[in-house]
């Protein structure tokens, strides 16, 4: 009896080890209120279709929210309200206890994968409290990262299991969790390519066409889901330069890879990328270390090990990297940490597999050895424990969000906007006036034309509003003329700058007594507050 419970203690320690230290970067977080913006209000403080109805349900079906469709992330929300209301902590609490799911799953699978105990925990524990994890986890309106995590990694661990056992009630519940996965967050689609490389690594053959055979009832509902979620991301509509987007997805993966084991300089808000000659030279650099690393490997592990371990396993990760990789425009950012929540499980797969395969073997050669070997990764731990909970403490509100993501020279555009913005409402006119200075100024080799005659709109903006507050009135009508010019050639639709540009010209041509003139800022304004109202009642 005593063995018995012995082992079971040995099975059940490293589930309580998960469960102890993977939430504990998160705990402080958990009171912390909704964000005024960053799309919070619509998912959840402002969002009237949170009450469980058979209306709404088939709204969520049958509608995306911000351009993602994510019915599943939806329902979770109202089952939330149900529970919570519009308390934040409870949200929260959800996000915490969905990503504790992924991480089990994600050990799970690194147990199947042949990982040692000590390593899948240790690489496991390094996924759960990366500082990458923090905006997935802590911002309310990133459900679908964590929920889409949960679903995918234990399909994953499923279709391990049938692969490892032939089981078919292990590949039904795979497909199931798939299915829901998707029905979480479309990045999901990448999930029957991963599964293919599970296959390829299992079956150890070339022959390409069985295990497609066997996976065809996941690519159907993959491949008819696709042009779904592309119909309803706007953003994938935009004209994109694929040159660009091309030399992005060389950068992210770059990135994904060198900030997940390094992880120096994190943002909420990334700027987009810009290539300049020391990145190019990064780039380079970073490809010819890898080449020269698979070559290497390549030549000490022989060609099956090669192709069937090491090619699937990268060819993994890339497929699960692919959705968010930057192949397309997406809003105002290139990159992200929360793309990094699946891919990353991949990334530290292989390196417990490196680990365990060849490093382990040197470092235990001798006690004194062992002895440096667990202080380094202690620190490292402790290194990326603390960072996450500095990551944490920033998601207290926006104001501190947009301070800390335009601290950098090179921040992004519209995160420097809503910091002029904050700084404007806050009365603070000379940090506001800065950050519209910076804004005009602001000029990168990746923007087009239109941007940056959106920048110098909002800049303009700014600063007229300034102006028109300290009675500048020259300078406050010239800024609000010229902002009001350049919204025909522009596409900012931002809520309140067209309508306050309006009432401000409207009055600052009352003072000058143009009273026609005046008048016709009058109409327009009410119209677009009209077309404001008309769009907030829906």
């Amino acid at each position: 009896m005593d063995k018995i419970n012995t082992r079971c203690l040995l099975k059940l320690a490293p589930y309580m080890i998960i469960v102890c230290v993977a939430v504990m970067p998160f705990v402080a977080a958990l009171p912390y209120p909704a964000l005024a913006g960053w799309d919070d209000p619509d998912h959840i403080t402002f969002n009237s279709r949170l009450a469980f109805s058979l209306e709404n349900i088939g709204y969520w079906f049958s509608n995306s929210i911000i351009s993602v469709y994510m019915p599943l992330t939806m329902l979770s929300y109202m089952l939330d309200h149900a529970v919570w209301g519009l308390n934040p902590f409870g949200y929260r609490l959800s996000n915490v206890l969905l990503h504790l799911a992924a991480v089990i799953a994600v050990y799970n699978c690194f147990r199947l994968l042949k990982l040692k105990y000590a390593t899948a925990l240790f690489c496991a524990l390094i996924f759960a409290i990366h500082p990458q994890r923090v905006e997935s986890v802590i911002w309310l309106s990133e459900r679908k990262d964590v929920l889409c995590a949960a679903l995918y990694f234990w399909s994953v661990y499923t279709y391990l299991r049938s692969a490892y056992s032939g089981g078919v009630s292990y590949r039904i519940m795979a497909f199931v969790l798939f299915i829901l996965a998707l029905l979480a967050k479309p990045m999901a689609v990448s999930l029957p390519f991963v599964f293919l490389c599970i296959e390829l690594h299992y079956r150890r053959t070339g022959d390409w066409k069985r295990p497609l055979k066997t996976l065809l009832p996941f690519f159907i509902p993959a491949l008819a889901f696709m042009p779904v979620a592309m119909m309803f991301q706007s953003g994938t509509a935009r004209q994109i330069d694929i040159f660009r987007q091309g030399a992005v997805v060389i950068h992210n993966i770059y990135w994904t890879i060198t900030s997940s084991i390094l992880p120096l300089k994190l943002l909420p808000m990334y700027p987009r990328v810009e290539f300049t000659p020391v990145l190019i030279t990064m780039l380079f650099l970073f490809y010819a270390v890898v080449a020269w690393l698979m070559y290497k490997l390549y030549l000490r592990v022989g060609r099956n090990i090669f192709i069937f371990d090491i090619l699937t396993l990268i060819a993994a990760f890339l497929f699960a990297l692919a959705p968010v990789a930057g192949f397309f425009q997406l809003g105002h950012i290139d990159y992200a940490d929360r793309y990094t929540c699946i891919p990353s499980a991949f990334l530290w797969l292989g390196m417990g597999m490196l680990f365990q395969k060849y490093l382990a073997p040197v470092f235990f050669r001798s006690a004194m050895r062992r002895a440096i070997f667990t202080v380094m990764l202690t620190a490292y731990f402790v290194m990326l424990f603390t960072a996450t909970i500095r990551q944490a403490a920033l998601w207290q509100n926006l104001d501190s969000l947009i301070d800390y993501s335009c601290r950098t020279e090179y921040c992004n555009d519209m995160a420097l906007f809503e910091l002029a913005l904050i700084k404007y409402r806050q009365g603070n006119k000379d940090a506001a006036l800065d950050a519209a200075v910076r804004l005009e100024s602001y000029n990168k080799n990746w923007m087009s034309p239109e941007r940056g005659r959106e920048l110098k709109l909002m800049a303009l903006y700014i600063k007229g509003m300034i102006f028109f507050d300290i009675a500048a009135t020259n300078e406050a009508y010239q800024h609000l003329k010229a902002a009001h010019e350049l919204f025909i050639n522009t596409r900012v639709r931002r809520a309140g700058i067209f309508e306050n540009t309006c009432l401000r010209l409207y009055e600052l041509e009352k003072r000058r007594g143009n009273d026609q003139v005046a008048q016709i800022y009058l109409q327009q304004y009410l119209a677009a507050s009209g077309r404001l109202q008309h769009r907030n009642d829906k």
